[in-house]
Order: structure tokens, then sequence, then C-alpha cells
């Protein structure tokens, strides 16, 4: 439940997210799949029929802004740091199968990685596996994800359309759904309706424009010039920041209306809704799952036969119920992370730090206070210290760099 008192979160959003986003860095829409680059970028394997992204791309969706640009965009001298091309996170990647097919099950768990990955052959073939993966079990589960039924005249159009639309998280163009067209009907001449979906599936998710978020170029557009995101583009930027997925029906109607998200109070009013969606804690414990290191935690080791795999599981997940209950009460703050000596324990946890186990349901994590140990908050938190920590001793040094890295964000060299 979003609280009043954290309502200084979407005004940060809307300054970080809104109008004017981005510049050109060099190039423009040339030959390639959907006015893509065709030349591939380091470290990304070329595929049969697929123009790999660069690096980083121009601004602008390929589509007209939906309104005017703001005139701050227009202001001689205007500047804006270039859009790079971002990979979906394996969460990302996760959330948005299950949102668009239904599908779950963690089929990312294998990628590892993060926006800033460069796929390499065998990331490329994981992601290949996992497409064919999803697709069988899309095709298994048509009916529960589907905008139309099979036998429905137009059925295979309708698919295309709206789900192809869906998961690159902007309207197709016309070479989009030639290509996404003769992949569903190689599939139906092969076999039949349910191979063409199922081969629709499998290369749609292989595709740049699902698996990046990135900027396309249009036409005309000229290096180092600032131009304004277009609603798609800052619907799926904010949708991904805020609920680590894709749009909902409501942001693509936004995104697609004339001047839908290019106010701060549309803006805010999208950011409003989506904070009252359950969703939200989703992106929030996506977030410090990746920003605690907390997805690594099956890699701690002690000699102490007491620190057990299940132990080592009821620690992360300590530590990310601390870091996100607060977004739960009236007035959460920054200075709530670092503060107050209560951490949440299960049963096992208790036992191990000697903090008794009498509990109605020895899986539950409720709050235990630690007083008289100088613990404050995220920071000296037991999952923390022992990530931080070596296996047979403390790390002074590793937490200073905790510190400067992860809150201070020095790089350090």
């Amino acid at each position: 439940m979003r609280s009043e008192g954290y309502r200084p979160l979407p005004f940060l959003i809307s300054s970080l997210l809104l109008a004017c986003t981005g510049s050109i860095d060099g190039g423009s829409a040339g030959a390639g799949r959907s006015g893509l680059p065709g030349t591939g970028t380091p470290g990304v394997p070329n595929q049969p029929g697929v123009e790999n992204p660069p690096t980083h791309m121009p601004t602008g969706i390929g589509e007209p802004p939906p309104g005017p640009a703001p005139a701050s965009c227009m202001a001689a001298g205007a500047k804006a740091p270039v859009l790079r091309a971002r990979m979906l996170s394996s969460r990302q990647y996760d959330n948005t199968v299950a949102d668009l097919l239904k599908v779950g099950g963690n089929p990312a768990r294998s990628f590892g990685g993060g926006a800033d990955t460069q796929l390499d052959d065998l990331g490329a073939e994981r992601r290949a596996n996992a497409a064919a993966s999803i697709a069988r079990q899309g095709v298994a589960t048509l009916q529960s994800w589907a905008p139309c039924a099979a036998a429905a005249p137009n059925c295979k159009q309708t698919i295309i359309d709206q789900i192809g639309m869906r998961a690159y998280r902007r309207p197709l163009t016309d070479a989009d759904r030639q290509q996404l067209t003769a992949l569903f009907d190689a599939g139906v001449k092969e076999k039949d309706f349910a191979t063409g979906v199922e081969w629709f599936l499998t290369g749609l998710l292989q595709t740049p424009d699902f698996l990046y978020q990135f900027s396309r170029p249009t036409t005309g557009e000229q290096a180092g010039k600032v131009v304004p995101i277009t609603g798609y583009e800052l619907a799926s930027r904010l949708s991904y920041f805020v609920w680590d997925t894709m749009p909902d029906e409501a942001l693509f109607a936004a995104a697609a209306a004339p001047g839908g998200l290019g106010t701060p109070a549309a803006l805010q009013a999208q950011l409003t809704r989506m904070m009252d969606d359950p969703r939200f804690l989703r992106g929030v414990a996506g977030f410090y799952s990746h920003w605690l290191g907390i997805d690594h935690f099956s890699e701690l080791a002690r000699d102490d036969k007491a620190f057990t795999t299940e132990l080592v599981q009821a620690l992360g997940t300590s530590l990310l119920t601390n870091a996100t209950k607060i977004y739960e009460g009236q007035s959460p703050t920054f200075a709530s992370l670092f503060s107050g000596q209560s951490y949440f324990m299960n049963g096992p946890l208790r036992a191990f730090y000697g903090k008794g186990t009498a509990t109605n349901d020895a899986a539950a994590f409720t709050a235990v206070d630690m007083p008289g140990e100088s613990r404050h908050g995220l920071l000296t938190h037991p999952a923390l210290m022992a990530q931080i920590a070596r296996p047979q001793k403390t790390h002074p040094i590793n937490r200073g760099l905790f510190v400067r890295s992860k809150l201070l964000c020095q790089e350090m060299h």
C-alpha cells in the first residue's frame, strides 16, 4: 500500500523521466529491421534475420512525438544524456513473460548479467533456449493469454498485432508485421496453427525489440541534436523503473493519446496509480535484490555447521524484508533504511542468533530486536555483514567499499 509520506517519489521520478531525455549520438536509421542499424555490436553475435542493437541508440521511437516538444528541449544549448540500450534484467524478463504470456517458472534464471550485458554466444544460446521453452508453454496455455480463439477469423493477425505490440512496447511497423507474419506462416505450413504460434513466440522473444529497451531513430535525426522521447518510450522506461515489467493497458493507452504522458501532471497521475498497484512492491523488491546482491546469497559459505543453506536463504529474505517493509509504513524515509535495531527473522535465524524460537509459525518472519550490538538498519544487518565478510573473519575494507560504491555511488579504481 502506498503511504502518503512517500509522495515525494513521484515528483523525483517525474524530474528524471519527463520530456527531453536524450540526444542523438551519431548515425541514422540505416538498413535493417524496423530501421535499426544492422551492423551489430562487439560481443553480440549476429543471428540470421535479426539485426543486433548498437550499444546506444538515438532517441525517438520511430513514431511522431505525442505532442509538441517541451520548450526546454527546444531551447538553444539544451543538453541531455544519450539514451543507451539496456537489456532486460533476468527479473524483468521473467516478469514480462509472466505478464505477457502467463508463463512462470523463472525462465531467465541462467541468464546472469545486468542491463549493460552484451550478449556472447552462450548468452544468446540461453535466451534462445528460454524462448523455445516459453513458446511451448505458451501454446499449451493459449486460452489464458491469447486475445482470440484459434478458430476465430483473423486470429493469427490479432495475435501478431496485439502480442507483438505489447512485447515490443510500441506499435508494430510494417516491417515488424511482415517478419512476424512470415514466422507464423512458416509454422502453420510446417504443421498447424499451434506450431505457427510456437514459431511466432520463439522468434518474438529473441528479437532486440523484446530483449532491450532502446529508442529507435527517426528519419532526419542529426547527431548531437536533443529530441524529446515519445509516449511509448516514456511508458516503457517508467514501467520497468517502477514495476520491473512491461507497461499495462492504461500506460499503453496514455502513450497512444496525444500528449498523454507529456506533462508533469499526467505523469504524476500515472505514478500515483502505479504505486497503488501490488506490482510497485514487486519493483521495489527487485531493486533491493539487485542493489544488495541478494540473488547471490546462495554463494555464501562459513566454517560453521549451523550455517546451513536454509539459514543462508533466510538471511537473504530477512534483508529484503527489512528493506521493503518501510514502504508499507506511513512515513518511509532514507533514514529508515539506516536506523533501528529490529530485524525480521524466522525460527532458524532466531535460534542461530540466540533470540529464541517461540512462535506459532517457525517459518514466519517477524521483527526481532537486537539491542546492545551496535546495529543500525541495513548497514549492520546480519545478512549484509555476512555477505561482505570473509569466510572466517570480518573484512572492514569490503564494508568501506560497499559504502563508497553502493551508497555514495563512487567508482573505485
